[in-house]
């Protein structure tokens, strides 16, 4: 008789077939422990992602939708379908590196009052990832604009060096958000806090279930001893819409969780951050060459329909 799953990981994908397939064969390969079943929710790819899927990982229970139904909604229909005791949310551009969910899950076995915990998120190069919050604030999309700007205007260095803030810890610890490109939840916790909302067609819908979490008392732990590389923005970087549903997702959740006055303050923040990013680019531009000249030139097209966005001249037309 086969032995019911422990952990039930789900990947929402959007036209991203080989990040899939690797992470796919990286939770195979990396997770010896734990019983599991795995759910890929593809989103309508025309990558032919879920041809790929059915091809080589027979076992995976697919879900194909016939159009791109977000990553909240995607994920709350394997949610409904699994049967898992903990739930994990796993991005497809991610590799899961020595074991990292069977870290998590002994974690979660060990401090039966955490409901939910989350890994180290790793760059390619194996520096740290922003991922983690130790509190609530408006600072939290304010910090939003300012890596977004480091990430335009300064070397990446500094933005790596930002992340090592947030994640410097030897030691698991609690915290008040974490990244949704990985993270472990109870179920009893999910059917207590409720699923994610739908709302959140892209972005942000990570951060306003950790929101209410806490808002219940609930418990979030970082485990810095688990490691998984997140190559971020895969499917973001194949459209200019990807900055704009960002900035609306944000939008939301300053508006749902702390009022319609600092959530308009957001929106003129990202106005004044657009036009100034618009300012700059093109003299950034005249000194880059190949991929990274490429990059700025996508980073002039997101700010622009940023900033239509943020004046109510455009809405974001989401990933479909």
């Amino acid at each position: 008789m086969q032995e019911p799953p422990e952990l039930s990981i789900i990947i929402v994908n959007w036209n991203t077939r080989d990040l899939l397939r690797d992470c796919l064969n990286s939770v195979y390969a990396e997770t010896k422990a734990t019983p599991f079943e795995v759910f890929v929710v593809d989103n309508a790819s025309s990558d032919s992602s879920a041809e790929m899927v059915k091809r080589e990982f027979p076992q995976v229970r697919l879900i194909e939708n016939k159009d791109n139904l977000g990553i909240g909604r995607g994920n709350n229909q394997a949610i409904r379908e699994s049967t898992g005791t903990y739930i994990v949310l796993l991005n497809p551009d991610t590799l899961v590196l020595s074991g990292a969910l069977d870290k998590l899950a002994a974690f979660m076995r060990a401090h039966p009052h955490t409901d939910a915990s989350a890994p180290t998120l790793l760059n390619p190069d194996g520096s740290p990832q922003p991922s983690v919050r130790d509190r609530y604030s408006f600072n939290y999309c304010v910090e939003f604009l300012l890596m977004q700007s480091l990430a335009t205007y300064l070397p990446r260095l500094l933005v790596s060096k930002w992340g090592k803030r947030e994640t410097h810890s030897r030691h698991p610890r609690q915290v008040a958000w974490v990244s949704g490109a990985c993270v472990m939840a109870r179920r009893e916790t999910v059917d207590k806090v409720g699923l994610l909302d739908e709302r959140y067609f892209l972005f942000a819908d990570d951060t306003d279930w950790c929101y209410r979490l806490r808002q219940l008392g609930g418990r979030i732990c970082f485990m810095p001893e688990a490691g998984i590389i997140h190559y971020g923005g895969q499917s973001v970087k194949q459209t200019d819409t990807g900055l704009e549903n960002s900035y609306q997702s944000r939008y939301l959740f300053m508006k749902k969780h702390y009022g319609k006055v600092q959530a308009y303050f957001f929106r003129i923040m990202v106005a004044i951050d657009c036009f100034v990013a618009m300012c700059v680019i093109p003299l950034l531009q005249t000194a880059l060459r190949g991929d990274r000249r490429r990059e700025i030139k996508w980073k002039s097209r997101s700010r622009r329909r940023g900033l239509l966005w943020a004046i109510g001249r455009g809405e974001a037309s989401l990933l479909r």
